[in-house]
């Protein structure tokens, strides 16, 4: 924590985007014991062009746009990190806002005090399913998934994956679309490889896929199976299922050497979200009250 506050202070290159800090979570309500400290951090990229000119290559490029912020800060492994994030946090905690020196943004740290009541907040139905990775999920991903499971329109297994090495990978067009796409050494190169390796061996077809937003061909096909690794566009199976898709792979918080887990999701023939209309906000709110809207699937 203290060496994240020490880089957002400094402000330097994309760390000077860094507007606020946000603690939430048991960790921020004073609890005794936690597993990971959460955060939430607000940005204006266009506080640094080279910063908001890297963050656009990204986006255009389907991959993860927050890498310059998460290269400048460098947050340990007990930090999880959400960025941009605040308007869906239930009860906030403001660590750094913009114009606070080391001093001011530990001072606010420090005010936090141990409270033996607090807990971790209590948890919402998880469906047993998903019950080896809940850890790993956000609340929103875990009430939308046990849902949908629980009124039968998805079907979700995990699946352990193999980690494939670039040197296993005889399909000279899958490694050089490997090597194109993804640092080799990177947590998303390592799902990429990992998913659809595993797709392939099912029997799929490169061109069948759709790997991290990417084609791996230039073959005009539709991908019938998407393989991703970012929590954030996990909502858009329900739209993919509708239009085309046949499942999803999740990879589930890929990191650089723990074991690989992910979610395998298809549908029901009956299911409505083969139905091109259904709309998936509009049926949690019916169906789960208690989540906030996740936002509007792919377009």
């Amino acid at each position: 924590m203290v060496e994240l506050l020490e880089r957002v202070c400094a402000g330097e290159g994309a760390a000077a985007c860094v507007t606020a800090v946000y603690a939430f979570g048991s960790w921020s309500r004073g609890a005794l014991e936690v597993g990971d400290v959460d955060l939430d951090i607000e940005y204006d990229r266009s506080r640094d062009p080279e910063t908001a000119r890297q963050m656009l290559d990204l986006l255009v490029a389907g991959r993860d746009w927050n890498s310059p912020l998460r290269k400048a800060l460098k947050p340990r492994r007990t930090l999880q990190v959400l960025f941009e994030s605040i308007d869906k946090l239930g009860e906030p905690v403001l660590i750094y806002q913009d114009g606070d020196d080391l001093e001011a943004a530990l001072a606010r740290v420090h005010a936090i005090k141990p409270d033996p009541r607090a807990d971790r907040a209590e948890r919402d139905p998880v469906h047993p399913t998903l019950e080896p990775v809940a850890a790993a999920l956000s609340r929103p991903s875990l009430i939308t998934l046990s849902e949908l499971i629980s009124h039968g329109l998805i079907t979700v297994s995990v699946v352990d994956l193999t980690d494939v090495a670039m040197s296993e990978i005889h399909d000279d067009e899958f490694r050089e679309f490997l090597l194109d796409a993804w640092d080799e050494g990177g947590p998303r190169a390592r799902a990429a490889r990992a998913g659809g390796s595993y797709l392939l061996g099912r029997g799929l077809l490169l061109s069948d896929l759709e790997i991290l937003e990417r084609k791996p061909t230039g073959h005009a096909a539709r991908a019938t199976w998407a393989v991703e690794a970012r929590e954030g566009k996990l909502k858009n199976f329900a739209w993919d299922l509708g239009h085309g898709f046949e499942g999803w792979l999740y990879v589930v918080r890929p990191e650089r050497k723990q074991p690989l887990r992910a979610l395998e999701i298809t549908a029901p023939a009956t299911s409505v979200l083969h139905n091109e209309d259904f709309e998936m906000n509009a049926w949690l709110l019916k169906h789960a009250p208690h989540i906030q809207q996740i936002g509007s699937a792919r377009g």
